[in-house]
């Protein structure tokens, strides 16, 4: 994934007129997956929704036989497969917790079905507000404007490990989850809309991220020398240490404003205040948030499980401590 984003950055694309060959080449694999979640699903719209994606595979393939996959046109293809997949009962209009006028809109029109209703929606939208002063991202077309320097990469793996998740951090390469059907993350059942869009949350996140780190490439350095590190560690060590990186990063709007500061160039993380530790005990302890992420003879005791996440902060505390004193 980040080795893709990397190439699509040497080559100078555009983002909206440039053909690019490997997205193409993952059309018919996407569209099969669609396809076979569409066959399993039960739900009162199915034989709509699967008329809908009889022209939403015309158009891929008119687009692939003409070589106008570009990187806009295959954004927003799969977020909108990621609504067509979504029983329309299913669909919500809910970005981390908050509503989301735009996706409001898009679902009243139903202008997600075809791609030319979607951008005028987005056009009529953003002309309706007032000037961008936070400068972030309001539609999904805002944030494809950021290539290349923040790239989308649709994907229908499904779970992505942590060690993938953390290496990629403040790279810029940001995988967009395509699911079949419902999901339970974050605390909650996600059907693909929701997951769609609880990743664009990630993508906003780490955009501020990386407003809040003076120098992204002297953090880089440090994350690289931090991985090198924790690869010479004994394998639950190492588990342990990406275990909580991926809590500092990729849950950036959960833990990382709790944790990780920046004292001029110097990465460590600050004491974890009793309420957010309960917190984070009680989702780790839960199979909709992180027990998969711990060891299972300590996912049902508290006690170890709070230990466990201390240690995980001290460990992290010592190794950033002597990468620090390594650059000083």
């Amino acid at each position: 994934m980040v080795l893709l984003g990397n190439e699509l950055r040497r080559r100078n694309i555009n983002y909206s007129s440039s053909h690019i060959p490997e997205f193409s080449e993952q059309i018919d694999s996407h569209l099969h997956f669609a396809e076979e979640a569409l066959k399993k699903q039960i739900s009162e719209d199915k034989d709509e929704r699967t008329t809908i994606f009889k022209d939403f595979i015309k158009e891929a393939n008119e687009k692939k036989q003409n070589n106008q996959v570009t990187y806009k046109w295959w954004v927003l293809f799969n977020f909108r497969l990621s609504i067509l997949l979504t029983p329309s009962d299913k669909r919500t209009t809910l970005r981390a917790n908050q509503r989301n006028p735009f996706i409001e809109i898009l679902y009243k029109e139903n202008a997600w079905i075809k791609e030319s209703e979607l951008e005028n929606i987005n056009e009529s939208y953003l002309s309706s507000l007032e000037e961008n002063i936070i400068n972030l991202p309001r539609t999904i077309f805002e944030s494809i404007q950021l290539f290349p320097n923040h790239i989308i990469i649709p994907t229908t793996l499904g779970i992505i490990g942590v060690k993938s998740f953390n290496s990629r951090f403040l790279t810029g390469i940001n995988p967009f989850g395509l699911i079949r059907s419902k999901v339970t993350g974050d605390g909650i059942e996600m059907y693909p809309d929701n997951f769609w869009g609880h990743d664009e949350v990630h993508f906003v996140n780490e955009l501020i991220a990386l407003n809040d780190i003076t120098s992204k490439e002297k953090y880089l350095q440090f994350q690289n020398q931090l991985f090198h590190y924790i690869n010479k560690l004994p394998v639950e060590k190492q588990i342990q240490l990406e275990f909580i990186y991926f809590l500092l990063t990729h849950e950036y709007g959960f833990f990382l404003n709790y944790l990780l500061i920046k004292n001029s160039e110097h990465y460590t993380t600050k004491t974890i205040s009793e309420y957010q530790l309960t917190k984070l005990v009680n989702n780790c302890m839960s199979s909709s948030w992180y027990k998969n992420l711990i060891p299972s003879s300590i996912s049902t005791n508290e006690t170890l499980v709070r230990n466990y996440i201390l240690e995980s902060v001290s460990l992290f505390n010592k190794l950033a401590i002597e990468i620090n004193l390594a650059n000083n």
